[in-house]
């Protein structure tokens, strides 16, 4: 079973939707007239302690500069898997360094899924699964220049930095009030996996 999105979002972020199934294997064992004890067979799931923002490197895309879906994207550079749950606080700064007056909420956000209900393990060594934050924005303000994002999950003590270079397309000015005929918006998704088929959506 699949879940339909956007086709705009599918443009941005090259999604399509994997639907996990756990499986759980039981072996039997023989009896005899002494036993012990044996570990259990049964599946436990994967754990990863919480990722710092300094092992992980960020991008951010956009379908065209003017239009407003676009999402951040983690990878984990490390050599061991680490974890990461919740809604992000990002932060935009303009070209020349001033934070842009942001109201940051989970609503008109893209993909519309309920959070997820376990946090998401990135893969060490930038390998997948890694991590993508939808995003949302149309912005009624000047012309802001470059943009820099800065990414911060709850827990850390610096936000993770998304320079200029690492925003595409080259010279991405997002979507405006007079464009869209809205107001004011910046919605930012819940933190998601992303593995070669695309976010990992609602099973």
């Amino acid at each position: 079973m699949t879940a339909r999105i956007s086709h705009s979002v599918r443009l941005v972020l090259s999604l399509g939707i994997v639907i996990f199934c756990a499986a759980c294997s039981s072996a039997s064992t023989s009896s005899s007239t002494t036993t012990s004890p044996k570990p259990s067979n049964t599946t436990r799931p994967v754990t990863a302690a919480a990722c710092a923002e300094n092992q992980l490197t960020g991008t951010v895309a956009f379908n065209a500069t003017g239009t407003e879906l676009g999402a951040i994207r983690l990878s984990n550079e490390t050599s061991h898997s680490c974890s990461l749950a919740g809604q992000p606080t990002v932060t935009v700064l303009a070209g020349n360094g001033t934070p842009l007056a942001l109201t940051e909420s989970t609503y008109h956000r893209a993909p519309d899924w309920p959070p997820p209900t376990s946090p998401v393990v990135l893969s060490p060594s930038g390998a997948l699964p890694q991590a993508i934050v939808g995003l949302d924005w149309i912005w009624c303000g000047p012309a802001p220049g470059e943009l820099q994002f800065q990414v911060r999950f709850s827990g850390w003590p610096s936000p993770l930095v998304v320079t200029p270079s690492s925003v595409s397309p080259l010279g991405f000015s997002p979507a405006s009030c007079s464009s869209s005929g809205l107001g004011s918006l910046f919605a930012v998704d819940y933190v998601r996996g992303v593995g070669p088929n695309g976010v990992i959506g609602p099973s």
